[in-house]
């Protein structure tokens, strides 16, 4: 099998890395994105570290985002994220990274996808195609560039860099219909036969995650556990 080359930029965004490609550069069907992702990450490897790709052995380090034209006249760029899993062929869209949505704006500018009038400050509206939402991306411009170098220092990250401040609008799942659901009954079985049954109350911002109070959590023993 010969080589596919394919222009890309290598970014961190955050605490996690990731390729980013342009939407003009990849196949016109979505369902032929997986195989190319897969081989730049260097996944799947039974080993978990990718070495025969760019990733990085870990899922905050194999991460790919495609940026292009939007699809709807509030935003100037449309935005999907792909979580691409380490040790398994998978491609997940099913939601958005946080920290990636830091690097789409610069990505966005230094790539001419937006122009900007002047240096100083700027925002890019960005839509995610993965969650249906808009994020503004408010940063520093300089020579026509987004500006790298700053004071602003996170855990996690070596040195320091330009800010970019993210304005995550109007954040409320798409999937449960809103911001909150409450009194669903959450069950699922787990490890080592154990079932566990609680109520929760479900939450959806970009990604969606449960809660319960640890009294109200019932656990009974699997017959077959034993």
């Amino acid at each position: 099998m010969s080589l596919r080359k394919l222009p890309a930029v290598f970014a961190r965004g955050g605490t996690s890395k990731a390729l980013l490609f342009h939407r003009r550069d990849l196949p016109a069907n979505r369902d032929e994105w997986a195989p190319i992702f897969l081989a730049a990450m260097g996944s799947p490897d039974p080993n978990g570290r990718q070495l025969d790709g760019m990733g990085g052995g870990t899922s905050s380090l194999s991460k790919v985002c495609v940026v292009g034209p939007p699809t709807r006249d509030d935003a100037d760029v449309d935005y999907t994220f792909a979580q691409v899993g380490v040790d398994r062929a998978t491609v997940d869209y099913g939601a958005n990274c946080g920290n990636m949505s830091a690097a789409i704006g610069p990505f966005a500018v230094d790539e001419r996808l937006v122009e900007v009038a002047r240096d100083g400050d700027v925002i890019v509206r960005i839509h995610n195609t993965n969650t249906g939402k808009l994020i503004h991306s408010s940063f520093q411009v300089e020579g026509g560039k987004a500006r790298v170098d700053g004071p602003l220092r996170i855990d996690g990250v070596a040195g320091s860099g330009a800010p970019i401040r993210l304005e995550f609008r109007d954040l409320a799942g798409r999937g449960l219909g809103g911001f909150f659901q409450q009194d669903a009954r959450c069950r699922s079985s787990i490890a080592r036969g154990l079932a566990r049954s609680a109520r929760a109350l479900w939450m959806q911002a970009t990604l969606a995650s449960s809660w319960t109070q640890r009294r109200s959590a019932s656990t009974v023993q699997h017959p077959r556990a034993n």
